[in-house]
């Protein structure tokens, strides 16, 4: 089975409160049961310390229309631990001293869930289900990336349509 968790935080590259603490803890779970498990979070000015730049790949870029402008997100790989992050890389909105407590938190976690929705969307993600799959997953995807944190797996078996 393929895991992704979209999140706003994940130890152990950044850590503000609990979900951080969730999301690492059920990714390492879950690969205990043999699972791929990928976590999609923003690559904060925070993660650089713990970053191993020699590692970096970026996998995909594309621009979104946020604001009426265009704007320029770049993806990046990053294994550690046997888990597989994903990371939002957008100077503007992430690159920033601290994870949380300014004035526009509401549009660079808006951001955020568009950029995370547009990875999802393309063929990066995607690939990994067959059609059937594909079609519930572009119906449901827009209602749970409003989640704190999304925890998504073969929508089929969890029936995710019946919750909206």
């Amino acid at each position: 089975m393929k895991i992704l968790m979209v999140s706003s935080e994940s130890n152990p590259l950044f850590k503000c409160g609990g979900l951080a603490d969730v999301v690492y803890s059920l990714s390492k779970k879950f690969i205990t049961y043999k699972q791929r498990v990928i976590i999609l979070t923003p690559f904060y000015k925070k993660i650089i310390r713990h970053f191993d730049e020699s590692k970096k790949e970026i996998f995909f870029q594309t621009n979104i229309n946020f604001k009426n402008k265009l704007i320029t997100v770049n993806y990046i790989k990053y294994i550690y631990d046997d888990i597989e992050f994903w990371l939002v890389e957008n100077d503007e909105y992430f690159n920033r001293d601290n994870i949380y407590g300014y004035e526009d938190d509401e549009e660079r976690f808006l951001f955020f869930s568009l950029a995370s929705a547009a990875l999802i969307s393309k063929k990066h993600v995607s690939c990994m289900m067959n059609v059937k799959e594909r079609i519930k997953w572009k119906r449901n995807i827009f209602y749970l990336i409003w989640m704190g944190l999304l925890l998504i797996h073969i929508l089929e078996l969890q029936d995710v349509s019946s919750m909206l």
